[in-house]
């Protein structure tokens, strides 16, 4: 009998260890989300200064240049809410299709997020060869950095040259 007895009292010990381990998980897991929510809302903030401030009003700039550029639309509260993207038409000046497209993403490490740039022309062969994306990682709180500024407007008028090389004459 006290054999049995010294079994039940070990499988209550697990079963209370367990109990005591997953309410402090369970704690943990909530400090985590918690942490997790405010880093969400801080990249909300950063991404939306960045791209109302820096990205919407070049892209903006740039697509009243041309009749054949579909002005960018920006989706709010989408998942493509930091994502602005301006398509070009092909016409007869400029016998090609081209996007531009701007999305800003979380980055795997907290307190970054990243700045994905993408280009493309087609066909191919109307202009030269070009570095159709890049990427930038952002610190939270350097959206204002004039880096990232020059980044924004320098692979812009990247684009722009390899596209007016398209335009026939």
């Amino acid at each position: 009998m006290a054999e049995l007895q010294r079994f039940e009292e070990m499988i209550t010990g697990l079963v209370k260890k367990a109990d005591e381990l997953a309410k402090k998980r369970e704690a943990q897991r909530e400090k985590m989300e918690e942490a997790f929510h405010e880093m969400l809302v801080e990249f909300d903030k950063h991404a939306d200064r960045l791209q109302e401030e820096v990205i919407a009003p070049r892209i903006a700039y740039l697509g009243g240049m041309f009749k054949n550029a579909v002005k960018p639309e920006i989706e709010e509260d989408s998942e493509y809410r930091h994502r602005i993207h301006l398509h070009f038409a092909h016409t007869e000046e400029f016998p090609c299709i081209a996007d531009v497209t701007f999305v800003i993403v979380h980055d795997a490490e907290p307190g970054f997020y990243n700045v994905k740039f993408e280009y493309i022309i087609l066909p191919a062969y109307v202009t030269d060869k070009y570095k159709a994306s890049e990427l930038r990682r952002v610190a939270m709180g350097d959206d204002s950095h004039p880096e990232l500024v020059s980044f924004v407007e320098s692979r812009i008028a990247e684009f722009l040259e390899h596209y007016l090389k398209a335009r026939k004459a």
